[in-house]
């Protein structure tokens, strides 16, 4: 049976089905609309597509949709819990996985004979987030190490911590990053759903990388 959890703000970790009585009856998620924009030109046929002047294409909030079958009159507590707030969702069936968003309207519907169906509208990021960082290890036996990046879907700045002085080169593009300055972003370095070749300069340098995946 798919089961649903609620991380709040403040730590707190709402499960419905075991705190509150009341279980998944339909689960509904909206696919995020990308954001695109067209400037026509005179002179021009058609349109110039400007959706991806920022380097990618951008998205809108995506709604999510629960509804609850209330059988011991949990509503109250769940609507003082979540309306109104920011929240992660957690789904049993995608359990590396997480939305986050803000719910708006709790409507109780469909009362009979002491069961209510409630009904939990969020306005959800664009991208479900993986539940914990992508993180990559290495220590450098050559005095140039090559490192091929990826992120899933959703553009990361990967944070690198490295126990040793060290060059970082990518896209022909070199800096250089003391020890003492970790953690630290290598200036311009965006990882996408490509592979990204970085290239580490120095001997015995351990070095750890790690980035938040998100995913469509």
């Amino acid at each position: 049976m798919q089961q649903v959890y609620f991380t709040l703000p403040d730590g707190t970790f709402l499960r419905p089905c075991e705190d509150l009585g009341m279980y998944v009856k339909a689960l509904e998620i909206d696919p995020p609309k990308p954001r695109t924009r067209y400037v026509e030109l005179a002179g021009r046929d058609g349109a110039l597509d400007m959706s991806e002047w920022s380097g990618a294409v951008r998205y809108g909030p995506r709604e999510v949709r629960i509804t609850l079958r209330d059988m011991q009159g949990g509503y109250p507590l769940l609507n003082r819990a979540l309306c109104g707030r920011r929240a992660r969702i957690l789904l049993s069936d995608d359990p590396e996985w997480h939305f986050s968003g803000r719910c708006g309207e709790i409507l109780p519907q469909n009362r009979s004979c002491g069961v209510t169906d409630v009904r939990c509208s969020f306005s959800c990021d664009p991208y479900r987030l993986k539940n914990h960082d992508t993180v990559v290890r290495l220590t450098t036996s050559q005095p140039e190490t090559n490192l091929v990046l990826t992120a899933v879907r959703k553009p990361a700045l990967p944070v690198f911590t490295a126990d040793a002085d060290c060059q970082i080169t990518w896209g022909g593009n070199t800096s250089s990053h003391p020890a003492a300055s970790s953690p630290f972003r290598v200036p311009g370095l965006v990882l996408t759903g490509s592979p990204q070749t970085v290239t580490v300069t120095g001997t015995g340098v351990g070095m750890t990388v790690r980035w938040r995946d998100g995913d469509l």
